[in-house]
């Protein structure tokens, strides 16, 4: 019993160390400006406006939020470390994964884009605890008869303010802060809209940054935004100035809401997903460290924050329910092995020494309650969309947990005609009549 009282205490231990290192990341910082050099390898004349060999963009205050390993940041950088740091259509997150303070997010557009790239993101942390972010972006385009093929190298660093000196507050704005990049804008390409998609609870709060920019991402800022909301959605939440706030209950606000921020003949669109909050969406982790390869769909990722969620302080409660279910598991293997050996030794009946033709008299057998059994499904990745066996567990592709092919066609496919009680809320099929809590008639769908 020494060694099990032992055990639980380094368990329980391990457990809070573990939730007090995270929540040391959260607070503010002071993000330092950010170091852009471009390497051309070649860049014809329909490739548009060629980038400078070198430019950069101020910092400033930052906040930092721990959601379970990744970090988000708002203020003057908005960015999560599971989220890709451009703001490309079509750019798709391929794998983001964390180790040891090290976080690294890699970022793709799918075959047949029109202008391919690849990016990969990485935040690690030094030894004297502050952060340093670096980005590597690889365009090679075809445009008409030119070949556009260059490299992006972004760096910056982020380092806690010191307490003798006083840090300006952070101010809370209907419209996140605008960076003004040091560079010559040419002809408007696209508007970049950030975050492109964002998770939201009931009565949650997220701000969207729009702004025109050139092929190089130079922002033109006298070219006017309008951002609007898609119709038919305005029962789900509502626009203040760039920030989108969902409707307070659950029955109101639960589903996706588009917002198209658009300039002239440029448009831009972002998906906000209110839902309650979730805890069935656990990845498969291993090792010291944990992969992540997507939240269900292939996910077009903007730069700052897919799956962000607003007014979370990010509590690191999964490590502690692994160590609260470890817990479990050891009390309940002390208890076995008590009763073990304290049961008697059951003393083994004498061999006959004849055989007998007569069956030996035994006991009628115990009835055993029937098992319902259904046939095992086939399986898929949410991700790359493969289909697996009944009885397979990861996609060796990109390591994402499996699904049944229901539960995936649930994520994807739009939700049917629902019935909502006007008393309670409560959600029904479109063909039940009245409400099981209060009786009320539903009406139609």
């Amino acid at each position: 019993m020494n060694l099990r009282s032992a055990l639980v205490s380094l368990l329980l231990l391990s457990v809070a160390g573990h939730a007090a290192a995270q929540a040391d990341m959260g607070g503010t910082w002071r993000a330092g400006s950010l170091s852009i050099r471009y390497a051309v390898t070649t860049w014809g004349p329909d490739c548009g406006p060629r980038p400078p060999a070198q430019t950069s963009e101020s910092g400033g205050v930052v906040q930092v939020a721990q959601h379970g390993d990744d970090l988000s940041f708002t203020g003057a950088v908005r960015w999560t470390t599971n989220t890709c740091a451009s703001e490309t259509p079509g750019l798709l997150r391929v794998a983001s994964s964390y180790s040891n303070g090290n976080w690294t997010t890699r970022c793709q557009t799918p075959n047949g884009h029109a202008h391919p790239e690849r990016g990969v993101y990485r935040l690690t942390t030094a030894a004297d605890g502050s952060l340093h972010y670096t980005e590597t972006t690889n365009w090679n385009w075809a445009l008409r008869a030119s070949t556009c093929v260059a490299t992006r190298t972004a760096t910056r660093n982020f380092t806690r303010p010191t307490p003798d000196v006083e840090t300006p507050p952070v101010v809370a704005m209907n419209e996140p802060p605008e960076p003004t990049p040091h560079c010559t804008p040419g002809p408007a390409a696209r508007i970049s809209l950030r975050p492109r998609e964002a998770a939201l609870e009931p009565g949650g709060r997220q701000c969207f940054r729009a702004q025109v920019v050139d092929a190089a991402g130079c922002a033109l800022n006298d070219r006017r935004v309008d951002l609007q909301m898609s119709p038919g959605s305005e029962a789900r939440g509502r626009l203040e100035a760039r920030c989108f706030v969902a409707a307070a209950t659950a029955a109101e606000a639960e589903g996706v809401v588009e917002l198209s921020a658009s300039s002239q003949d440029l448009r831009a669109t972002a998906q906000v997903r209110i839902a309650p909050t979730d805890l069935t969406g656990l990845r498969a982790q291993g090792g010291s460290g944990r992969t992540l390869t997507g939240n269900g769909t292939a996910e077009t990722q903007g730069a700052s924050g897919v799956s962000a969620r607003v007014g979370d302080a990010g509590v690191p409660w999964l490590p502690i329910a692994i160590g609260a279910a470890i817990l479990v598991l050891l009390l309940a293997l002390g208890i076995a092995l008590l009763l073990m050996r304290r049961r008697p030794t059951p003393k083994h009946a004498p061999e006959p020494m004849f055989e007998s033709d007569e069956p030996a008299h035994q006991p009628p057998p115990e009835p055993v309650a029937a098992v319902a059994t259904t046939p095992q499904e086939n399986l898929i990745c949410p991700v790359c969309r493969r289909g697996y066996p009944a009885g397979s567990r990861f996609c060796p592709n990109d390591s994402e947990l499996l699904i049944t092919y229901a539960d995936y066609r649930a994520r994807t496919e739009p939700r049917g005609q629902e019935r909502i009680c006007p008393q309670c809320g409560t959600r029904y099929p479109a063909e039940t009549t009245f409400c099981g809590k209060d009786g009320t008639s539903l009406g139609s769908p």
